[in-house]
């Protein structure tokens, strides 16, 4: 099964090249508070660069007027947002990718969704660290396998390119996020370790394969 890598956080087109460059399948870049946040110029600068195949994700929590202003505006994919902001991004209409943050009532929240199986990214759910995204948390992996087999997981938090094999291995996730295990600094990417990541991810598949 091919695992989906998207790396997140992409900030300049130096990294956004390196990304697409590594063999990702989306990028996402952070409309939210965050040392990460790209204004609207600088974020339609970027997806400008991104080839037809890659996903463009657009990263939101809790949009204001202008925000929302801006995801209608720009040829994002996906909007990824917490599932209490559902009910603000929903009617723009975009496919969304519902992101929760890890605890013991994991499985009841996705459950109360209604989150449906579809194309990866497009309408299925991240699961990230305790505290959300942008921390470098681990969720529990123990926890997010047994959510895994809904279809659609895709997992977020503390994830860099030692682990993520180990994690693709015991998860079995449909796809796997990153931004600041990739970072040499917050929102700046190291380019060695975006293709480390996406190496380790695919040598695992390789070797499920076998």
């Amino acid at each position: 099964m091919h695992v989906g890598v998207k790396i997140c956080g992409l900030t300049t087109a130096d990294d956004l090249d390196a990304a697409i460059d590594a063999g990702v399948d989306a990028i996402g870049l952070v409309l939210a508070a965050s040392p990460r946040r790209v204004d609207r110029e600088t974020a339609l600068k970027l997806l400008a660069r991104v080839p037809r195949e890659v996903v463009r994700v657009a990263v939101v929590r809790a949009p204001d007027a202008d925000t929302l202003t801006t995801l209608q505006a720009l040829p994002f994919d996906v909007v990824q947002c917490d599932e209490v902001d559902v009910p603000l991004v929903a009617p723009l209409g975009r496919p969304l990718l519902r992101a929760f943050s890890d605890g013991a009532d994991l499985a009841a929240r996705i459950d109360a969704s209604g989150v449906g199986r579809g194309p990866l990214w497009h309408n299925g759910f991240l699961v990230d660290g305790p505290r959300g995204g942008g921390k470098g948390e681990q969720a529990d992996f123990d926890r997010a396998r047994k959510v895994a087999s809904r279809g659609g997981l895709v997992l977020a938090g503390g994830l860099d390119p030692e682990v993520v094999g180990l994690v693709v291995r015991h998860v079995h996730p449909a796809g796997v996020d990153v931004s600041t295990g990739v970072e040499s600094s917050p929102g700046r990417k190291d380019k060695g370790k975006m293709k480390a990541f996406v190496q380790a991810v695919r040598a695992e598949q390789r070797r499920s394969a076998e």
